[in-house]
């Protein structure tokens, strides 16, 4: 029976003192030339690492997309409102109806692509009907 009388305790012996004191002895440096050299290595090696992270490289290709169409594109531009909905008014009394028809009239000019059909639902102050306009889009 002299696995009953063995001596055990619940606390592990790694927190004793004369173990910490041990660790601590092997670890320890008692130079101090290493350990301000050490400190001064750590700010350089933190720079690096912090410009590193910093930039992002990003592939750059000079892609050239072709635009050119192969066959004939209509594109219907709607210019909202008109006739008796003048829509939102601004400050100075300008209608919505006439700057959405000044932008889609001009939209229509600037287009040099002669593949590029583009109709417009209304080129003056008239308000379209909704069966108007589908019809449009679907005779073009």
């Amino acid at each position: 029976m002299q696995v009953l009388n063995t001596n055990t305790s619940l606390v592990n012996p790694f927190f004793n003192n004369q173990i910490k004191r041990r660790i601590a002895m092997i670890t320890k440096t008692n130079k101090t030339s290493f350990q301000y050299l050490r400190k001064l290595l750590v700010l350089p090696l933190a720079a690096i690492i912090a410009i590193l992270f910093a930039f992002s490289y990003k592939s750059q290709s000079n892609k050239i997309i072709d635009t050119a169409l192969e066959k004939p594109v209509t594109i219907v531009i709607d210019a909202g409102h008109g006739g008796n909905d003048p829509g939102a008014t601004s400050a100075d009394g300008t209608a919505e109806k006439n700057i959405t028809l000044a932008i889609a009239k001009k939209v229509k000019a600037l287009n040099q692509n002669g593949n590029i059909k583009i109709i417009l639902t209304r080129d003056n102050d008239i308000l379209p009907s909704l069966k108007s306009r589908t019809e449009l889009t679907i005779k073009e």
